[in-house]
């Protein structure tokens, strides 16, 4: 876990130092002598001289306290230190020595210069880095220091996000895209924020942000994001269109990462246009750089011939080939991850069933039902069931045993709630369905699925065998949860992760990490997330498939109430 949080704070001062230098930081112009101490860092940060980068930075601010870079470059080596000790164990004394010397200037720093912008920016930028709740008291300075500090107002609204106070997030942003109506990295992050708090506002700006930024991966980006958020699949292909068309996909990279999920939704509506377009694509590909091109194509090649075989199958079962259909079978294989898996198991049931491999057709959308439930496969389910002899209460009991020979029981917990004194015991709780979230206030993709997750536990929250609970997996952030459930009033109850606990769970750390537990206390559907409406969907159809269910004979061939 704690490898995992390392990454997730480097890739923070990633994003945190490519945002500069902005207008405000680039009207200060250092000192000779401390530019050529922050061009050494960075020289021996190239090459991954960490510790001797820190002390030519700390070198920079000694001479020029107001040096924003040098204040952010220093934050960022010291967290790729961090994480190459987590790799290599005898660099952990050198990083520890590393962070008791910075800690130890900004403390003397502070002192010294108590009323400067530069410092006070750098201890706040240092402790958002670290997702520490104390960063917004200096954060907050600096915007009275300094009301012309985009970035301070940006760390602000990240401090405010893991609050759950979405209104001030959204304010802060707005105040750094005014500050610097330039700036596309704060154009896109406002535009982004108001998908929370209004669809119809989030998608004007977000078309403002591709009008404005025509030459910025800022303007592909949000297009890209429009599109993934739109639940119109036509509304989804328009938007994706535009990108290719006004960001090409062979030069802005949101717009190359937009080609995949576009050719789905071909595949998923028209199948023939999918073949064509992947070829365009394919070609396309062909005249990059070598070792790129050579991976894309492939990458074209195979949904090329997804997409024929789809086209080809289709035809075969129109005309009434069911045997040559068949023989096509072995080519139908999605990518990992695909939103036409579904679809693609249901066609191959069909091509089986039309075979006469009623039963064969039959247990494959079993299988995928007990994967990821969704309507469509359910009723092509139920359809031949029925084909085969079976009732819908007989098909239903088939799913269950398919789903009881795939669970497995759950590690036994007690964990304190940030609610109360009380603690709450998962032993306790046999007899209900409980659904666990591993999260934690800084992880933008679990605030991004709450939402979804609310509307997906809604018709089972007021049940007394229904148990929702929310686990924190980084207790460095506790100060964050009471404030994020106020505000955001969401119904899950928050408890203290503990490690053993999560090891248990969550090997890795990742959040989020979904599962729903059976009466019997085991779990049944795990690694499953909420992206969007239809992925909400499937989560309430997961619980409701459960909720459904009396307790049955434990993994231990106990009988649990």
């Amino acid at each position: 876990m704690d490898k995992v949080k390392a990454t997730r704070k480097i890739l923070f001062c990633v994003l945190v130092c490519a945002l500069l230098p902005c207008a405000a930081h680039a009207a200060h112009v250092p000192p000779a002598t401390a530019k050529t101490a922050f061009e050494h860092a960075t020289a021996l940060d190239k090459k991954q001289k960490f510790a001797d980068a820190v002390t030519a930075l700390v070198q920079a601010i000694d001479i020029d306290p107001e040096f924003m870079v040098a204040h952010q470059r220093l934050q960022f080596v010291s967290w790729e230190l961090k994480g190459a000790a987590y790799d290599d164990k005898k660099l952990e004394p050198q990083s520890k020595a590393v962070e008791k010397l910075i800690d130890d200037k900004y403390a003397a720093w502070q002192k010294r210069y108590p009323d400067s912008v530069g410092i006070t920016f750098g201890l706040g930028n240092r402790l958002a880095s670290q997702e520490s709740p104390k960063a917004r008291d200096y954060l907050l300075k600096v915007t009275r220091l300094d009301p012309g500090n985009a970035e301070a107002y940006s760390l602000l609204s990240q401090d405010a996000q893991r609050r759950g106070d979405q209104k001030a997030a959204l304010a802060y942003l707005q105040k750094a895209a005014s500050v610097e109506p330039h700036n596309s990295d704060y154009a896109f992050y406002y535009a982004s924020e108001l998908k929370n708090v209004d669809r119809a506002r989030w998608e004007a700006a977000s078309l403002d942000v591709a009008k404005r930024f025509p030459t910025s991966e800022r303007g592909a980006q949000a297009l890209y994001w429009l599109g993934m958020g739109s639940e119109s699949v036509a509304k989804r292909i328009a938007l994706w269109e535009q990108l290719r068309a006004t960001f090409p996909p062979e030069k802005f990279q949101w717009s190359a990462n937009a080609m995949g999920p576009l050719f789905e939704a071909y595949l998923g509506t028209h199948p023939a246009k999918a073949a064509a377009f992947a070829r365009q694509m394919k070609a396309g590909a062909a005249k990059g750089a070598k070792d790129q091109a050579e991976r894309s194509v492939k990458e074209w090649d195979k949904r090329i011939a997804l997409a024929d075989t789809v086209v080809t199958v289709n035809r075969d079962l129109s005309q009434g080939k069911p045997d040559q259909a068949m023989a096509m079978l072995d080519k139908l294989a999605t990518e990992r991850m695909s939103s036409n898996a579904a679809m693609i198991v249901r066609l191959k049931a069909k091509v089986m069933a039309s075979a006469g491999k009623k039963k064969e057709a039959y247990e494959s959308l079993l299988k995928q039902q007990a994967k990821a439930p969704d309507g469509d496969t359910h009723a092509a389910l139920q359809q031949y069931g029925k084909q085969i002899g079976k009732t819908n209460t007989q098909t239903e009991a088939d799913l269950n045993a398919l789903l009881d020979a795939g669970s497995k029981p759950a590690t036994p917990f007690n964990l304190h709630t940030y609610t109360s004194n009380e603690t709450v015991s998962l032993d306790k709780l046999r007899g209900k369905v409980v659904f666990i979230s591993f999260w934690f206030p800084g992880c933008g993709p679990c605030r991004a699925e709450f939402p979804h997750l609310e509307e997906a536990v809604a018709p089972f929250r007021n049940s007394k065998d229904f148990v929702y609970l929310g686990i924190n997996i980084d207790r460095d952030q506790d100060d964050y949860v009471d404030s994020f459930m106020q505000q955001t009033k969401y119904s899950f109850t928050p408890l203290k992760g503990e490690k053993p606990v999560i090891d248990a769970y969550d090997k890795m750390g990742l959040a989020p990490y979904n599962l729903l537990i059976d009466r019997s206390g085991r779990i049944v559907y795990s690694s499953f997330m909420a992206t969007d409406a239809d992925a909400g969907q499937m989560v309430q159809r997961m619980i409701g498939s459960l909720m459904a269910r009396k307790a049955s004979v434990a993994a231990s061939g106990e009988v649990k109430p």
